[in-house]
């Protein structure tokens, strides 16, 4: 990330009224006069990027590239590449294309040939599609799938799945391994947005709780959630000071008492 260099040209004020025309509140966008700080630029997008914004990341990187020059360019690049293998748009797969992808050898063809754009967009490779040539298209692709999940890859993973689903390939392993994937990369994402939230400028200590809230209320089997609030309580618990006599011995038991009344403070909405 680069830090403490700005783009020449490019008012904050503009950034921040496109981001607010998009229902976005900018974390680390100011409003106030000045060129724009590649390092916030960067951090905004991130979290842009993981709260599914591809639209306002798209504007946001159009605009840069105006005045950006090509160092900058190249710094930026990651992110196109980033938003190359997002979330693929719901088409509904034409009636002829989808007469052709009922003929075997084009249904290989096409699936040989999405699969590698895919991957290549990421620098990757077939690494199981391409050896597994004795079993159905399907199976195999949903093996690609299996494998870049046993990699930690699941933007990867959910690309092709979206890409299968516009192909017609239809497979059990498809299907689990979308889902997991799914689930996976959106509780990565929400993370780094609490994460955003937390380091922003624009943000206060009660929004982060609240975002954390909010998470955990949506998905509660994510146990991450949870650790993030007994940190909070933890620290602001020291920062009053009331790590004093016995809470230096059960401050532990303390946090769990401080998170058990805030969970149910928020599930009563009070």
């Amino acid at each position: 990330m680069v830090v403490g260099v700005e783009i020449k040209g490019l008012n904050q004020q503009t950034l921040f009224a496109l981001c607010q025309k998009h229902g976005w509140d900018p974390l680390f966008l100011s409003s106030a006069e000045g060129d724009v700080n590649v390092g916030d630029l960067e951090r905004e997008l991130e979290v842009c990027f993981a709260a599914g914004e591809w639209n306002l990341c798209c504007l946001l990187l159009k605009a840069a590239r105006e005045k950006a020059d090509s160092q900058l360019l190249n710094h930026l690049a990651h992110f196109d590449r980033q938003g190359g293998i997002g979330p693929l748009a719901k088409r509904k797969t034409r009636p002829f294309l989808n007469f052709l992808l009922m003929l075997r050898p084009y249904a290989k063809h096409q699936a040989d040939k999405s699969l590698r754009k895919i991957l290549s967009s990421e620098m990757l490779k077939p690494e199981v599609f391409t050896r597994k040539k004795n079993i159905d298209v399907a199976e195999r692709w949903g093996l690609e799938m299996k494998h870049w999940h046993s990699q930690g890859n699941h933007q990867i993973v959910v690309a092709l799945g979206d890409k299968a689903e516009w192909l017609n390939l239809e497979h059990q392993l498809i299907a689990r391994y979308l889902k997991i994937s799914m689930r996976a990369l959106r509780r990565s994402n929400e993370l780094i947005v609490l994460k955003g939230i937390q380091r922003s400028p624009n943000r206060t200590r009660s929004d982060y709780e609240k975002a954390i809230l909010d998470a955990w209320s949506v998905d509660p089997d994510f146990t991450d959630y949870l650790e993030l609030l007994r940190k909070v309580i933890a620290f602001r618990m020291r920062k009053k000071g009331l790590r004093v006599g016995l809470m230096e011995n059960f401050e532990q038991e303390c946090v769990e008492f401080e998170l058990n009344k805030k969970l149910a403070a928020f599930l009563s909405g009070s």
